[in-house]
């Protein structure tokens, strides 16, 4: 309930019990006595991804993510990776249920295929097994790989929050408009919409829009900032 962000959770307990002459197996009897009926008022919606997980909870996102940024960092991986990233395993988590222990593993997996797709240089596998302590086998990393390609039947080449900020940098003159987005130095204005970029994708709930919903906030607020409408930027709590 905490994770579904409800506001109400009611237990009813229901000490009836049913007849056990019907049920398909001996087993099943201890199942018809008394239970919990559980409910709260938070609404599914189908891009709410981890309410198919059991095993999982929006910290566990958090987590994983910050870990993954820390890695897309120290193999000097272009932004585009690491979103591509994120968007393997939502898309991955909406429809395939996955165990705790293997949740970094399917992260590893999207983060190498992402790179396989995007980098001109990538690391060797073995790099990837060993950034993880070696908790799994080098197989254990080709098998989630395939995984994530059937779940996402192939379709690798999508749109990040990266290329949708694109044009908003290069309206505002933070972008050049002809050189290869990476050919130069980022300005501090752009380092700092990247950055929010990355602390968005963190939250479970900014994930869970669409990003371009991600890329337009942020854009603006750096529209906002270039054009000095604003110096910085203050939260709603000051």
């Amino acid at each position: 309930a905490d994770d579904a962000g409800a506001t109400t959770v009611r237990v009813l307990v229901s000490r009836r019990r049913h007849g056990t002459s019907s049920v398909l197996g001996p087993r099943m009897a201890d199942w018809q006595g008394p239970c919990l009926y559980v409910y709260n008022d938070a609404l599914f919606r189908p891009q709410d991804f981890l309410a198919r997980q059991p095993e999982l909870n929006r910290k566990m996102w958090g987590i994983l993510y910050d870990w993954l940024s820390v890695v897309s960092y120290k193999f000097k991986f272009v932004p585009r990776s690491l979103q591509l990233a994120c968007d393997y395993m939502r898309r991955y988590l909406m429809d395939t249920p996955i165990e705790r222990k293997r949740l970094q593993l399917l992260g590893i997996g999207a983060l190498c295929l992402a790179c396989k797709h995007e980098e001109v240089m990538i690391p060797n596998m073995n790099d990837f097994i060993y950034i993880c302590d070696n908790a799994y086998e080098l197989d254990a990393l080709l098998q989630i790989e395939v995984e994530i390609l059937s779940a996402l039947n192939m379709q690798l080449h999508v749109p990040t929050p990266h290329d949708q900020l694109l044009p908003l940098l290069r309206a505002i003159g933070e972008a050049p408009l002809n050189a290869y987005p990476e050919a130069i130095e980022f300005s501090r204005l752009r380092s700092w919409c990247e950055c929010m970029l990355l602390l968005g994708q963190a939250h479970y709930p900014v994930v869970l829009h669409d990003g371009a919903v991600l890329a337009r906030a942020v854009g603006t607020l750096g529209a906002l900032l270039s054009r000095g409408v604003a110096e910085t930027v203050v939260g709603a709590g000051g």
